[in-house]
């Protein structure tokens, strides 16, 4: 079978949600009519997904012509979105630690439930076209880089303590190992 467009719908502003008229010397009148097409499935098409950006201030939007990687991951219904870091942006620190600094900048989406009848509408040869939205993801920055800081931050304290705990002469859990004795023999502690 051939697939329709779907039939348009016309909305009058002069009727009531009851169906009767209202008086004509409303404040309100109609300035224009158009028609409006309801898409209620995507089976050709796939699926609509939006994505929307709620930490991100609207003057000052990704540039998301320039993105340099795209991830979905189906199993967890994941995406990410790499982005090459503007080093222009206010919010950059230049003085940072060089463990903390990153070259791309990665969104990472939150599953976001999509309310019932949530849309997106595009006007398009004079006529509103409406299509139900089947997903929504919020993309939010990555803090993983602080993750990986944190963890080498932690590796090099163990190491540190290690190294510490060694010229003291006890081992990792605070005994006495043989350099400790032999430091307390040559001391003239005992032997």
């Amino acid at each position: 079978s051939s697939a329709r467009p779907p039939s348009p719908c016309c909305v009058d502003s002069n009727m009531e949600a009851g169906g009767s008229k209202r008086n004509a010397e409303d404040a309100n009148p109609v300035v224009q009519r158009i028609p409006v097409y309801y898409k209620q499935s995507h089976a050709d098409s796939g699926s609509l997904c939006v994505l929307q950006y709620p930490l991100r201030p609207t003057d000052r939007p990704y540039d998301i012509e320039s993105v340099d990687k795209v991830r979905y991951k189906p199993r967890s219904g994941k995406f990410e979105i790499e982005l090459p870091l503007d080093y222009h942006e206010r919010n950059i620190d230049h003085d940072a630690a060089a463990n903390l600094k990153v070259e791309r900048r990665l969104l990472v989406s939150t599953d976001t439930p999509v309310q019932e009848g949530y849309c997106i509408a595009v006007m398009r040869g004079g006529a509103l076209h409406l299509t139900p939205v089947d997903t929504m993801y919020q993309m939010r920055p990555s803090l993983c880089h602080l993750d990986v800081a944190d963890e080498h931050k932690k590796e090099q304290e163990k190491v540190n303590d290690a190294e510490m705990a060694r010229q003291q002469g006890r081992d990792e859990y605070g005994m006495e190992n043989d350099a400790g004795e032999e430091a307390a023999a040559a001391a003239g502690g005992g032997g």
